[in-house]
């Protein structure tokens, strides 16, 4: 009975001085209820007292919006960010500079078109003109004349003077009686008896060499492609026999063994 009072006691100090609360008493009532939407006369909003007051209006937008405006956000703070001085610090060295490596970007480069196809004339120039010296030289040493190829092949060239104009051309002299074409009055220096109705064609001269051809590459077909060739080129020269029999240009061919023997069975039949 003591103790149950005692507790009793404890209960009503506690309660007295509003440590332990009961629920349901002393509960302070809280307004749920929204606050009521005031219009003046020009249909603003205002409060009680007749404040204008500026409602915040939430637009929609789209996520990729949202994502890209905290993304600039976050590069802004990058961007803010206090880059920390390395010279302050006690183990900097002022006499080395630190450059951040930057890798250079290699483009791709491209052969021109053709370069190596002059490289192979140019080889193949070089293959024949050696080959055609080692001819000369073995003619040479057979003949006995060795020195004197080795003497044209030492010899420097003679420059041509190309500025020189010369009075007559060579292929002229031969029509013109002197070294000029007309005389002191102006008349033409010609042999009547050089001139004919006759046209003379010169002499064609094959070249000493044949010019460099290109050289293609062979198409490859695939096995079926080659079986269709062949199917069309039978079908085409078996189409050239048959006119040419139907034109009386080739006998008909004679019938063959299997041919005659069924015929033979049919006429016993």
């Amino acid at each position: 009975a003591k103790k149950i009072a005692q507790l009793q006691a404890q209960i009503q100090s506690k309660l007295s001085t509003g440590v332990l609360k009961i629920p349901g008493l002393n509960r302070p009532e809280v307004i749920n209820k929204p606050t009521p939407l005031i219009l003046d006369s020009q249909g603003r909003t205002v409060d009680v007292t007749g404040k204008e007051i500026q409602l915040t209006h939430v637009i929609p937008t789209l996520k990729a919006n949202i994502r890209a405006k905290k993304r600039e956000e976050f590069r802004q703070q990058l961007q803010e960010k206090t880059v920390e001085d390395i010279s302050e610090s006690s183990f900097f060295d002022p006499r080395i500079s630190a450059k951040p490596s930057v890798r250079t970007k290699r483009a791709l480069r491209f052969h021109e078109p053709g370069k190596f196809q002059q490289l192979a004339d140019r080889m193949r120039m070089k293959a024949q003109l050696e080959k055609l010296q080692s001819e000369i030289s073995q003619i040479a040493r057979k003949t006995g004349i060795s020195s004197a190829t080795k003497l044209a092949q030492i010899a420097p060239k003679i420059e041509t003077q190309v500025d020189e104009i010369p009075a007559v051309e060579w292929w002229d002299s031969v029509i013109l009686t002197a070294d000029s074409y007309l005389d002191g009055d102006g008349h033409p220096l010609i042999k009547a008896q050089a001139i004919t109705n006759l046209v003379e064609h010169p002499i064609q001269v094959k070249p000493p060499s044949e010019p460099l051809k290109s050289v293609h590459m062979h198409v490859f077909l695939t096995k079926k492609e080659r079986k269709k060739l062949r199917r069309q080129n039978r079908r085409e020269a078996w189409k050239e026999e048959q006119e040419k029999i139907r034109l009386g240009l080739e006998p008909p061919p004679e019938p063959k063994i299997f041919v005659f023997k069924s015929s033979c069975e049919s006429r016993t039949l």
